[in-house]
């Protein structure tokens, strides 16, 4: 029983890409950091960059075939060797809760005959047993803290005829700090973070593989999502069947079109006209 990839790729329109995807023989995830709403901390182009490539790093490391240590365990040891590295990198200095760094994930992983789907954030998974039913995993809060903020962005924009997109943003940023804060607390969302509390509240499904011949999973940060979730182009079945046959690049290339037919973001009401795009799509056969 081995995971068999079919796919992965990571696109961005951006300056930097803070998306990462990575995979193991064992294992395999997309990380999404959350783009800075303040300071940056750290030498270089973006703390989330840092981030998402340290998490990628341990991942690499902690998720083999060979590794033993449960899931939870091993992501707390991770947050837990990052935050540190970070600290020190940092200086010390105190960090605003908006401005810490954080990421959604995405991550699947074989486990002796089970398979593992584990989530937190945004980022989805998509995944059929053998001929059933297209099943897509993983809900947060924070996608009702940014439908609420969607909707206070329209009303700034309603109210106020010819503002830019980036100005509206600017009189919504409050807003976009408070949910920001709210992160890996009780009445907030919880993310990968600079604290392991948040691995206590993974979203988690056990597939035993005993009885199941194949299994397809596509992981996905937001920024691929879009093609069903925000442009509606596909439903999740052609979505799914699309990155099977090696068409997840295309799908990418065919949300840039749409992207960029709604610079201000006016159609599709979204904070960025452009977000970093991932995906990684694999099968496991059981038999």
């Amino acid at each position: 029983m081995r995971l068999n990839l079919i796919d992965f790729h990571s696109d961005s329109r951006a300056r930097v890409n803070e998306d990462c995807v990575g995979a193991t023989d064992s294992a395999a995830w997309v990380l999404d950091g959350a783009t800075g709403l303040g300071q940056s901390y750290l030498p270089g182009n973006s703390d989330a960059v840092w981030f998402v490539t340290s998490l990628d790093e341990a991942f690499r490391k902690e998720f083999t075939s060979s590794a033993k240590s449960p899931t939870g365990q091993a992501l707390k040891l991770a947050l837990q060797r990052i935050t540190e590295a970070f600290k020190k990198s940092s200086n010390g200095e105190p960090i605003v809760p908006y401005e810490a760094p954080s990421a959604s994930f995405a991550m699947v992983r074989l486990v002796e005959k089970n398979l593992e789907l584990h989530t937190l954030g945004d980022c989805k998974i998509i995944y059929q047993i053998d001929t059933g039913p297209i099943t897509v995993f993983g809900k947060s809060k924070v996608e009702e803290l940014d439908e609420g903020a969607r909707k206070e962005l329209m009303g700034v924009k309603d109210g106020t005829p010819g503002i830019s997109h980036g100005d509206a943003l600017l009189r919504i940023r409050s807003t976009l700090r408070a949910n920001r804060s709210r992160m890996n607390t009780p009445d907030g969302y919880w993310v990968l973070g600079l604290d392991d509390s948040a691995v206590d509240h993974l979203q988690s499904q056990i597939i035993d593989l005993s009885n199941i011949y194949k299994i397809a999973v596509l992981l996905m940060s937001d920024g691929f999502t879009r093609i069903y979730d925000t442009f509606k182009k596909y439903d999740l079945e052609s979505v799914l069947f699309k990155a099977l046959k090696g068409d997840g690049r295309k799908m990418i290339e065919e949300i840039r079109r749409l992207e960029s037919a709604d610079p201000a973001c006016s159609s599709f009401v979204r904070f960025k006209a452009h977000d970093d795009a991932t995906f990684l799509v694999a099968s496991i056969n059981s038999r």
